[in-house]
């Protein structure tokens, strides 16, 4: 039996040993590794916390407290649980900006980028059904916003809705739906993770220079190593939220049980939805901030078909260097006044950010890299041809 399962697992492991690596990568290539583990993370803490939630809406918040007082370590698991999100958002965040610098998204690694792109889909929505389970003021009313935009889609859009809350309101019915959801999902990002790898063995690592061919190094034991530097320091960081700081990534009005009732003044989602919160709402009608969101989805799938420059690693492009620091500067902007109430400030805030922020990839990145292109023209091809004649 254990021969079996050694034959099984061998090829993963071979795989893994002698994956040939770009022998010129940094530590932002550390980042996809970071997310796995977090994803692993999350999925143990994740199934471990289920043995003690209850899914009924008049037991949910108490049994979460149970978990936080009564149960041996149960406060433990719920922390690492919770800023365990955080942190896995924070890695995919950083991994999705390395791609977009170093051009790891275009050809030929574009479905490694889709196949990315739908794992965070996954992982929106999988957070999105997770923040409903503890029952709190936000959990409810964010479920009652959210979700209550699927009827602003035409003809079908109210039926859909009542499908998934399982009525008319959201109920026990709908939290054991969120419930069952939020659990399964997991699984499934573990199976498109394997997917997004496959892709990734099938071309190879991109790397700093963005050269095609480059010289490569197996990836056990020199980058393996790199990998449990990055990920100690994470680590590191994780602990001292988990023990010093556990509930200040989270939002207070959340300690308060759920109450139909009454209406919390200020709603404010986790932080690493922000900014798309702030598309959504940039737009007085509600079908305008769910198309808005939709248009932000569909720029990350539809960004390896923008360009396709001869130079790929913003290391070696001066202009698109300034580009990505003010696309990192809107996005950061993006989150903050997702976290501000609706006055006239913010509002024009939130419209004019949103609009740099499609502004940018459609106009601005094309530009950006025609310009490059001429200067690499100007400076290399054409020299070289001179010399030819």
């Amino acid at each position: 039996m254990q021969g079996w399962r050694f034959n099984v697992l061998k090829p993963f492991y071979e795989s893994l040993r002698v994956y040939p690596t770009p022998v010129n990568l940094n530590f932002a290539w550390c980042f996809g590794f970071l997310s796995g583990l977090f994803l692993v993370v999350q999925l143990v803490t994740g199934i471990l916390l289920t043995m003690h939630y209850v899914a009924d809406v008049g037991l949910a918040f108490d049994s979460i407290r149970t978990i936080m007082r009564e149960v041996p370590f149960g406060w433990l698991l719920r922390f690492f649980h919770l800023n365990g999100a955080s942190l896995f958002f924070s890695a995919v965040y950083l991994h999705m900006g390395k791609n977009i610098f170093y051009g790891s998204y275009l050809f030929p690694r574009y479905y490694i980028w889709l196949s990315g792109l739908v794992l965070y889909l996954l992982l929106v929505a999988t957070a999105f059904f997770g923040y409903v389970l503890p029952w709190g003021q936000m959990s409810y009313w964010g479920a009652t916003v959210i979700s209550g935009l699927i009827s602003t889609i035409p003809v079908f859009g109210q039926f859909i809705l009542t499908i998934i809350w399982g009525g008319e309101n959201i109920t026990t019915i709908t939290l054991r739906r969120f419930y069952t959801l939020h659990f399964l999902f997991p699984f499934i990002i573990l199976l498109f993770m394997f997917i997004h790898l496959i892709f990734l063995h099938e071309v190879g690592s991109n790397n700093p220079n963005g050269f095609v061919y480059q010289d490569n190094i197996i990836l056990h034991t020199f980058f393996s190593i790199k990998d449990l530097l990055v990920i100690y320091n994470f680590f590191l960081f994780f602990i001292f939220f988990v023990f010093f700081m556990p509930t200040v990534l989270g939002n207070p009005v959340n300690a308060i049980i759920a109450d139909i009732n009454f209406t919390p003044k200020k709603m404010v989602p986790e932080w690493y939805f922000l900014p798309m919160y702030t598309i959504l709402r940039s737009i007085n009608s509600r079908g305008g901030g769910v198309l808005l969101l939709a248009g932000f989805f569909i720029l990350l799938f539809f960004l390896p078909f923008l360009t396709n420059p001869l130079v790929r690693s913003g290391d070696l492009k001066f202009y698109f260097s300034f580009f990505f620091c003010s696309l990192e500067t809107i996005f950061v902007i993006l989150g903050w006044a997702g976290s501000k109430s609706l006055d006239d400030f913010w509002v024009f805030t939130s419209r004019l950010f949103t609009f740099l922020f499609f502004f940018s990839f459609l106009f601005i990145l094309p530009l950006i890299e025609l310009l490059n292109e001429k200067i690499v023209f100007c400076r290399v091809v054409r020299p070289v041809e001179m010399q030819q004649l």
